[in-house]
């Protein structure tokens, strides 16, 4: 965003507007030991307004709106690019937060042949629709233990283990998606669950160094479910 300067307020300071800005979003490629190799995708985009965005979310039933006519298309055009660029998408993991949450993002990570790692937040409907992948996931045993070091807010560190449970798991489409192909397309899903046996998730959350747990996610797919090089 871009501030404007309309002179000084009564305490002296600089009155500063928005009047116009860009939005960026970038892939970033991390091999499994950590070493960046540079940018595969970049979206640049902007806005006819900036205030009011998410007040406006809550008056949109979402799914009812085609990706294309979305922000959140920029996940999969990255992903296809970078899959493009990489071409080798059978050994690419596209890693993203909650806001890749996106169900047309698993089907296109599925069509072109790549994977996947994205921290949920939707409860999806899996298998024959009658259950959700949180109640799948609660029938799987523990496969795994990782601990890491966690600070409170008084900055005492002490160590907390997670639970690692992960299985395959047909996941079904939004029921109130707007896309007829998309309603009668299922993907399978690699899903993994990270529980914490010691602390609560308000603690863990506050640590900042996730770099730990996405290697070990992302080890772990690569050994389970990728094809060896």
């Amino acid at each position: 965003m871009i501030p404007l300067c309309d002179g000084k307020g009564k305490d002296g300071r600089p009155r500063l507007h928005t009047v116009c800005g860009i939005l960026l979003h970038s892939s970033l490629v991390v091999t499994l030991e950590g070493l960046s190799l540079g940018i595969s995708a970049v979206k640049a985009w902007t806005r006819k307004k900036f205030k009011g965005c998410n007040a406006l979310k809550k008056k949109i039933n979402s799914t009812r709106v085609p990706i294309e006519e979305k922000e959140s298309v920029r996940w999969l055009e990255n992903l296809r690019q970078s899959t493009a660029l990489l071409n080798e998408p059978e050994r690419c993991v596209h890693i993203g937060d909650r806001e890749s949450d996106i169900y047309e993002l698993f089907c296109e990570a599925q069509n072109i042949g790549t994977h996947f790692l994205v921290r949920t937040c939707v409860d999806r409907l899996a298998r024959d629709g009658k259950h959700t992948i949180a109640d799948e996931m609660r029938e799987v045993r523990v496969k795994g233990l990782h601990r890491i070091e966690v600070r409170d807010a008084k900055g005492d560190h002490s160590q907390a283990i997670l639970e690692l449970r992960y299985r395959r798991i047909r996941v079904l489409p939004p029921s109130a998606s707007s896309s007829d192909t998309l309603k009668r397309h299922s993907t399978s899903s690699d899903a993994a669950k990270l529980r914490h046996r010691d602390r609560t998730a308000r603690e863990l959350n506050g640590r900042r160094d996730h770099v730990g747990l996405v290697g070990l996610l992302a080890r772990r797919l690569r050994d389970n479910f990728l094809p060896p090089r």
